[in-house]
This record gives structure tokens, sequence and C-alpha cells, in this order.
């Protein structure tokens, strides 16, 4: 079963650059990974979870950030929207 969730969280963890609140990244690595995780073990679940995202949705590997100033997240999430949909379909791992 799949679920949709919002372009900024899904690339928030495929780029290691927070978009997006917290607590929305937090809510999808638990449907990721199928189950709580914590804070701790958010970066240790990433990797793994991004992975997924990009075997899903390869197109999305095209998108990478070195760095991003906080003024520019709303301009760069109306172009992941443009670009790609407001929200990305993915499975769970």
């Amino acid at each position: 079963m799949t679920r949709a969730f919002p372009i900024e969280v899904i690339i928030s963890v495929t780029t290691d650059i927070l978009l997006c609140n917290f607590s929305e990244v937090h809510e999808f690595m638990e449907y990721m990974v199928g189950g709580p995780i914590l804070n701790i073990s958010l970066p240790r679940a990433a990797p793994m979870v991004a992975e997924s995202i990009l075997s899903q949705h390869p197109e999305l590997s095209a998108i990478k950030f070195s760095t991003m100033k906080s003024g520019k997240v709303p301009a760069v999430v109306a172009q992941l929207r443009r670009d790609y949909g407001d929200t990305i379909e993915v499975a769970p791992c």
C-alpha cells in the first residue's frame, strides 16, 4: 500500500536538507520503516529510506543541494512542486 507525502518532506530525506517541519519528516520516516523511530535513530535510518524512495522514483535522484539558506526554502519548495507535483506516492521500505 502506498501513501502520498508532500514533495518537500520526501526531498528533505533524500538530500539531508530540511525543507519542511521536522515533525513531518519524523512522521514520514515512521511510515517508511513501519513503526515508531526515535529521533536519535533517524540519521541511521535515512540512507535506507532515501534508497527506497529513489528506487521507487529514480527521477528524484537529479535533485541535489549542497547547502540551503533558509530564505530560499519557500522558492525551492515552490519549484519542486511545479516540477514534480505537490505530493509523491511512496511504499514503505
